[in-house]
This record gives structure tokens, sequence and C-alpha cells, in this order.
């Protein structure tokens, strides 16, 4: 049976990407549906999007029985994030990562692995949280709450986008200047009952 392309010539030519991945006929159209809400990308909604720091900087640090919890992209699901395997690390070594600290209301975006999984930072966590290399914490402007940004990240629009971005033939990771470019519609109308709706299933899972 033939295959008629979606891609023209001329696309390939002035893209930047042609792996097949990318322009999967379903991410086209996914692509068409959002574009209609005009979006914006998520670097001008937000404060900032942090990872890590220098990687070398875990050489000394050694996880412990007892400590603070230190979230990897393993523990993030779509939409919480799982505690029950949690790894933890001296203070002494939170201080040193002190540019990884998860703050109430981050929201907190697996990077490698799971790449795409999104959940918000509870205020009702125990604090302090320490998070791995692998785990962007984006800090929302006012114009969108962080709870609207991770539901539309885990979902379909979110992550078709998400699914595109990853780079590697084996350890495949995001980076973090690709998160700023994922586009958001603010859905200003709805955001606050997309955020109740999260937020009181929250309580229901704990």
């Amino acid at each position: 049976m033939a295959v008629i392309s979606i891609v023209s010539k001329k696309e390939l030519e002035c893209g930047t990407r042609i792996d097949a991945e990318y322009y999967r006929p379903e991410y086209a159209k996914l692509e068409e549906i959002l574009l209609a809400s005009n979006p914006l990308p998520l670097k001008k909604l937000v404060k900032s999007i942090k990872s890590f720091g220098a990687y070398s900087l875990m050489n000394q640090v050694t996880y412990q029985e007892k400590g603070i919890p230190f979230l990897r992209a393993i523990d993030i699901k779509e939409g919480y994030a799982d505690f029950s395997n949690v790894v933890r690390i001296t203070k002494d070594a939170h201080k040193l990562l002190w540019k990884s600290e998860i703050k109430p209301r981050n929201v907190l975006l697996a990077m490698s692995g799971s790449v795409g999984n999104s959940c918000v930072a509870s205020d009702k966590w125990k604090y302090p949280i320490n998070s791995s290399q692998d785990l962007a914490k984006i800090t929302v402007a006012d114009i969108i709450n962080p709870y609207l940004l991770s539901t539309f990240l885990n979902s379909k629009y979110g992550r078709f986008q998400t699914q595109r971005l990853p780079v590697g033939s084996i350890q495949q990771h995001v980076f973090l200047w690709q998160i700023g470019l994922i586009k958001v519609p603010l859905l200003t109308n709805i955001q606050e009952y997309i955020a109740c709706l999260v937020q009181n299933s929250e309580t229901k899972l704990q």
C-alpha cells in the first residue's frame, strides 16, 4: 500500500529535523488543533526553568536510608509524585545541591526516562526536597496556574510535543531550552476549575 508523505520537500530543506518520529501524521493533526488556540511558548509563561547544576557534584553525594527526599524522573508520574521508592540525601548534600531544591508549586517535568511526565510540587509535601539532574523545575508566572500547566503537559497536546523533543540514541534526554519552546494555551476561563479538580484528586489519592 502506498504511503503519502505529509512533509513537503520544502519543509525538509528549511527545517532542522528530518527524523520520521517528528513528522508522524497524528502529531501534525494535534499541532493543527493546538495552534488554533493561539498558544504561547512556555518560556513566556514562566519565571524560570531550572534543572540541576554541575553533574560532577553527584560524585560527592551518596544515598541514605534517612534524610531529605531526592526525587528522580522515575518518581514523577502523570499528575503526582510517587515517594514510595524515593532515595534520600544528607543535609550537607542538600546544601551542596541548592540549585536543584524543589519549592512548593514548582511544576516538575521529567527530562529523561519517562520524558514528559509532570506534576506540581504540593503545598502539603514535607520540605525540604531535592531533585536529580533529570527533573526540570518550572516556576510559573502569575499569568498561568501551575496545575493547568502540569495537566496540559500530561495531556495529548502536551505529550506529542515532549515526545518530539528527546535527543540521544541510547539515553534520550530533553534540554531546558527545548522545554521553553513547548506551546501552551492559556485557557483563561477554566484555569481555576482545572486546578481545583487536580487538587481534589490529590486529596483523594492521599
